[in-house]
């Protein structure tokens, strides 16, 4: 994957630079950037692992040292611009992934062409920004807290798409509006278990979004969509409800299945920064076309303070999937116990019913660089961040994390 990532990278600036000649060279450039962030968390949740988002294997937050693995990552970028009008842009990041490795991925790799009329179009591997901020979601600097909220952030499975976008900028008095279109593939895998994964690779997705940028204010509203290309890796529990003669079994596995389901994202957000504030609030609704994955509403609010180079924030966020206590409406008969355990812990693993409130300090000594520290009380009775492994899923949970992060960019 790194040799891969590297030869892609190498060939996507090759091809840019090929369509330059000696004349032009004073109009070329070619620009190289990273970030990073080592951070550490530790939490008090029993029976369970914290993690950041859904894409991540368990991360050991609950061993006695915590762990550096949820919030650590580092990344390269590199920029090769054309004239005015073409640009190609690169980008390598290692992350704690769901296969609990480190290995290097690209998850930005496009060619933009930017017309005289302002439209941008750019094609390749994209950030999937369905939510704001959500393509730079790895760069710890560009945002105020340790991590992007969990209940907002960390049930988003994607981060990046094979496709490509068109965006229209104009300006409004003082401010500005944005349109963008984009449609593509994703590129995503998430641990199903301790050694089945799901790949979402090659889903189709289509999205758009309308956003107003203006000072203090700014907003967003947009709708994305995608189509599950393949099914969960849970042949066995799909055999035995299909073709084992169990009464309500065939109507079940529909439920549970999710191939070729339609599931979509409404996001909404209004952002507002003067001063020393910045402050940000926002929502969703994620709609569902199967069980196994339940409709939830999420949202978010954030609000900081600067003094000097530090800033405490606060920090509220929520997710609450649409039903708490779904059945799978198979007979009570003892000998389907198996099944049903199975299939009953399909229906609740991925459900959201949690609500944190952080507080924390940021303090930008110099340029480029931030230092973190933010403590989470995290309570609910469903989560889908949440790692429990083959534990039993519990009533209600209410547990500490506590977090430290050094964010870097250059």
């Amino acid at each position: 994957m790194v040799r891969h990532g590297v030869i892609a990278l190498a060939a996507l600036f090759s091809a840019a630079a090929s369509a330059g000649d000696a004349d032009t060279l004073a109009e070329q450039s070619l620009q190289f950037g990273g970030f990073g962030t080592l951070g550490w968390a530790w939490s008090d949740v029993a029976g369970a692992d914290f993690r950041r988002d859904v894409s991540q294997a368990p991360s050991g937050t609950g061993r006695s040292h915590g762990s550096f693995e949820p919030d650590s990552r580092v990344g390269i970028q590199a920029s090769y611009r054309y004239l005015s009008a073409w640009s190609a842009v690169g980008q390598l990041v290692s992350r704690y992934r769901y296969d609990g490795s480190w290995r290097p991925e690209l998850t930005w790799g496009f060619l933009s062409y930017l017309s005289e009329a302002g439209v941008t179009a750019r094609a390749g591997r994209l950030g999937f920004d369905v939510y704001p901020l959500a393509d730079s979601t790895n760069v710890g600097y560009t945002y105020l807290p340790v991590r992007p909220p969990t209940e907002y952030y960390g049930t988003l499975p994607i981060q990046s798409l094979d496709g490509l976008d068109v965006s229209y900028l104009w300006p409004v008095g003082t401010a500005a509006i944005k349109t963008k279109a984009y449609i593509g593939t994703a590129r995503s895998t998430i641990p199903v278990d301790e050694v089945r994964n799901y790949s979402l690779n090659g889903s189709p997705l289509v999205g758009a979004y309308l956003e107003y940028q203006g000072e203090p204010w700014s907003g967003r509203l947009g709708y994305s969509r995608i189509k599950l290309k393949d099914e969960l890796p849970l042949e066995e529990l799909f055999t035995v409800l299909r073709d084992y003669g169990i009464p309500g079994g065939p109507e079940l596995a529909d439920r549970l299945s999710v191939k070729g389901r339609q599931f979509g994202y409404l996001v909404g957000s209004l952002s507002y920064q003067a001063g020393g504030w910045q402050a940000i609030l926002a929502a969703s609704y994620f709609h569902s076309n199967s069980d196994a994955i339940q409709g939830y509403y999420s949202g978010y609010a954030h609000a900081g303070y600067r003094v000097g180079p530090v800033t405490p924030y606060l920090v509220l966020s929520a997710a609450r999937s649409n039903d708490l206590n779904p059945t799978t409406g198979l007979p009570p008969v003892p000998a389907l116990a198996p099944v049903e355990a199975a299939a009953n812990r399909l229906l609740q693993v991925n459900l959201s019913d949690q609500r944190s409130v952080a507080l924390g300090v940021r303090y930008d000594p110099m340029q480029n660089i931030a230092v973190k520290l933010q403590a989470d009380r995290v309570s609910g009775t469903r989560s889908s961040t949440l790692w429990f492994g083959d534990a039993d899923l519990p009533d209600h949970f209410r547990f500490w994390v506590f977090s430290a992060a050094l964010d870097f960019a250059f």
